[in-house]
């Protein structure tokens, strides 16, 4: 079953944060559930990237003007951290590039939701 996400936002002294919990099951039964929550800090972000990507992150931070442009940086490296915290990354990407596995989103809509 795909990772279920959602989200909450809090105020806390007019800053605005978001934290995306990624339902992650690891045994196929789905027992033994946990939510990782991963807030949309520098801090969090940071930790969660490879170094690699942590660098361009940090670059990214240094030249980018307080305003859109820095919620731009923060948005993209928060969602690459995100697809990075669910292991096989890339084997999803190129699973979903061949059109393999493919699950059609009303599928998931309909099913106890009704």
């Amino acid at each position: 079953m795909a990772s279920v996400k959602w989200e909450t936002m809090s105020r806390d002294i007019g800053i605005r944060t978001m934290e995306t919990h990624v339902m992650t099951s690891p045994a196929s039964s789905g027992e033994g559930r946990r939510t990782q929550p991963l807030p949309r800090t520098i801090e969090a972000i940071s930790a969660a990237l490879s170094e690699e990507k942590r660098q361009v992150f940090h670059a990214a931070l240094w030249q980018a003007p307080l305003g859109p442009e820095l919620d731009d940086v923060m948005n993209v490296w928060w969602m690459e951290a995100m697809f990075d915290a669910v292991p096989g990354r890339e084997r999803r990407l190129t699973r979903t590039v061949a059109g393999r596995d493919l699950v059609r989103l009303p599928d998931l809509l309909v099913g106890d939701h009704r």
